[in-house]
């Protein structure tokens, strides 16, 4: 109940957003948020991120086990309703039909039943050896920088630090458009929005991704993008205003 979760916000004297879509959503839904709300976007550790970064991918790809002669598409989180990770599960014969072999590889804790759902069917599907689960991982970074995609599948998702990272990392990312997603990701420029729930939106997506001679114009303007909107610098330097 959207009004009744609005009302619960309002009982706070303040509230911070992460997404500046999301708290004019709220907004809407309740006007008199809008004197009590203010807007910080999520920001990630970048100690951690420079510790991988300064090492080959080749490193880490060996390390996981990623084959090279595969396209590697890690979509991390729990494996829940909200983070629709059937949306790749139950659609893995139309990734077969694109132009490169695609393994997907999901990085969460999977003993949910939303988890063991997504088991089942991959059990009683003809695509299986697509799909790895690698369970809850604490070197998510690893992951990230070793993949040649990461894909967020959630059909809600206020500001995905797995974004900032991957645009730190310099990975490229395939999202849908949901909520915060669009202030991250200018799709085309700084990576790819396809439409929420829409596996046809997500497979044209992915072959214009696949298509490109080069990715490394768009992982380089979502890199400078981090950097220059969302990064502990430019935090610290809001903070001091």
């Amino acid at each position: 109940n959207t009004k009744k979760a609005a009302n619960r916000i309002n009982n706070f004297n303040h509230t911070v957003f992460v997404s500046s879509n999301v708290m004019k959503k709220w907004i809407d839904i309740l006007p008199s948020l809008n004197s009590k709300s203010t807007y910080i976007p999520n920001t990630i550790e970048e100690s951690s991120i420079r510790s991988v970064i300064n090492h080959s991918k080749d490193t880490f790809r060996h390390k996981l086990n990623f084959k090279n002669e595969l396209f590697n598409v890690v979509v991390i989180g729990r494996l829940m309703e909200r983070k629709n990770q059937n949306l790749v599960i139950n659609n893995l014969g139309k990734f077969k039909t694109l132009n490169k072999k695609i393994h997907f590889h999901f990085i969460g804790r999977n003993f949910t039943s939303y988890g063991r759902e997504a088991k089942r069917i991959l059990s009683k599907s003809s695509y299986k050896s697509m799909v790895s689960f690698h369970g809850f991982k604490n070197n998510i970074l690893d992951y990230i920088y070793s993949a040649d995609c990461l894909l967020l599948t959630a059909v809600a998702e206020a500001s995905p630090r797995v974004i900032y990272e991957s645009m730190a990392l310099k990975t490229p990312v395939i999202a849908s458009n949901i909520d915060g997603v669009p202030e991250l990701i200018q799709d085309n420029q700084t990576g790819f929005l396809y439409k929420n729930n829409c596996i046809d939106s997500l497979l044209v997506k992915m072959e214009q991704f696949l298509e490109l001679s080069s990715i490394n114009n768009i992982t380089q303007q979502a890199h400078d993008y981090y950097y220059a909107n969302f990064s502990n610098q430019v935090h610290a330097k809001n903070y001091q205003e």
